[in-house]
């Protein structure tokens, strides 16, 4: 029978793929998670009730021979808590689904958080006990790089003394330094390097989890970021958290997603570059190409990374606004269009990085993803977009424009961009749109079109 459920929920697993906006509960799990026998009513009923487990039988069997003990006498139901566990989990895929609070980079310390003790105060090349907890903790860290969550180490200590202790605790499989897109070992304060790992990686406080043991630590960094979370006190809880929390979770793992850490790192070693050169000088260097494409619909390869980024993306959003698969497939089919903007440079392949929602001659939402923030991609991919929607530059474009706690960096866009507000709305007169010069532009798919504009 256990076979014979596995194989039909794969089965329906399948089918559901086949609808656009429908999902699986698994409530089988949340049961074997809590203990079957005080929960699901196989243990009494058919099969394919699969209700909770209750004493309703009790009124219809008074009259036999001998009297029948409650089925609460036989196990402890508890029907009330197992429909609660339901409902919490549709609400946290819920969340999951709209990427509501998405933690987008865990941060760990290393000593009695990566391992057991103080690795530099046992005896020279004794390896520390990394059964149990440990290896469990490492096992979900890798899942979360799959993920696409990064993953940075701020640890007071030298990159020497623990490039040469890890191999003591971990094999590359297992768990590797290179995993890691940002690391800060050093003796600075923990906040100071917090705050390089987030200007580094483009991030707010409230999309990072920081996990370390000593409690003072986690103390002076929230005080010095409010909206950060945190974890440290109890290792034994930490890989549940990571793995099943709403927040870490994602709805779907994109190729960008796999590829994030080895991007972030490449931006870190891009901005090492812009230091050394005039910004117009480093900008050309780049040897920077922008893809401009318009998403056909759900069925497009790029649809589900465009989806992605439209409900993760926060600083470079122009609305806000989050979207239901349903909200989305709707509005394409109402006519509105869906554009999205890959990049690359000579550093890395960035991937899909901008979405624009376009209704008419009208700039609905424009999304951008941080890690090209200061290279003038916006510009070229609102340049492209309205060339796309005013090909002559003859109509005016009009964009809709919502100011959040979290959208700083792109309040300046449309005005950048040759916009001006009338009654709170952004209007563009029709003229042609000039683009930088030290990005190529390309439309379409891998052969379209060159357009290297001046």
């Amino acid at each position: 029978m256990v076979y014979f459920i596995e194989k039909l929920n794969e089965v329906l697993a399948l089918e559901v793929q086949n609808y656009r906006n429908a999902f699986i509960l698994d409530l089988d799990s949340i049961v074997a998670t809590f203990g079957r026998r005080n929960f699901q009513d196989d243990m009494l009923w058919q099969l394919n009730h699969g209700s909770a487990l209750v004493a309703s039988d009790e009124e219809h069997d008074q009259e036999r021979l001998e009297k029948v003990e409650s089925i609460h006498s036989l196990y402890p139901t508890q029907a009330v808590e197992y429909l609660k566990y339901a409902w919490q989990e549709v609400i946290l895929s819920y969340r999951t689904l709209k990427q509501s609070d998405a933690i987008k980079i865990v941060i760990f310390d290393i000593d009695d958080t990566l391992w057991r003790g103080v690795a530099a105060e046992r005896p020279a090349g004794m390896p520390g006990i990394q059964a149990g907890w440990p290896m469990g903790l490492a096992e979900a860290i890798g899942y979360l790089k799959r993920r696409g969550v990064l993953l940075a180490i701020v640890s007071k200590n030298t990159e020497e003394t623990i490039e040469e202790l890890w191999p003591l605790h971990y094999t590359d499989a297992e768990l590797s330094l290179n995993d890691f897109a940002i690391r800060k070992i050093n003796w600075r304060s923990k906040p100071e390097n917090i705050q390089d790992v987030l200007r580094e990686a483009n991030l707010l406080p409230h999309n990072a989890l920081f996990i370390d043991d000593n409690p003072l630590e986690r103390v002076a960094v929230l005080e010095a970021f409010p909206g950060i979370r945190v974890l440290g006190s109890n290792p034994y809880l930490w890989r549940r958290i990571l793995l099943w929390s709403s927040e870490t979770q994602v709805p779907v793992v994109t190729q960008e997603s796999a590829a994030r850490t080895e991007m972030i790192r490449a931006q870190v070693h891009r901005e090492v570059t812009r230091l050394d050169m005039p910004r117009e000088e480093w900008l050309e260097s780049l040897a920077l190409e922008v893809r401009f494409i318009e998403v056909s619909g759900s069925k497009d390869p790029r649809y589900p990374r465009t989806f992605e980024l439209l409900n993760k993306t926060n600083q470079f959003n122009t609305t806000g606004r989050r979207w239901s698969a349903s909200e989305m497939l709707s509005t394409l089919q109402g006519g509105r269009r869906l554009f999205a903007v890959d990049a690359k440079d000579k550093h890395t392949n960035y991937g899909l990085i901008a979405v624009a929602v376009v209704d008419g001659m009208q700039i609905t939402q424009f999304v951008m993803s941080c890690r090209v923030v200061g290279l003038d991609v916006e510009l070229a991919a609102m340049g492209a977009l309205l060339d796309v929607i005013s090909p002559n530059g003859e109509q005016d474009v009009t964009a809709l424009f919502e100011k959040t706690d979290l959208n700083l960096l792109c309040r300046d866009l449309y005005s950048r961009c040759g916009f001006e507000e009338r009654e709170g709305v952004w209007v563009r007169s029709g003229t042609k749109s000039i683009l930088p010069a030290h990005i190529e532009l390309k439309f379409g798919g891998s052969k379209g079109c060159v357009a290297k504009l001046i």
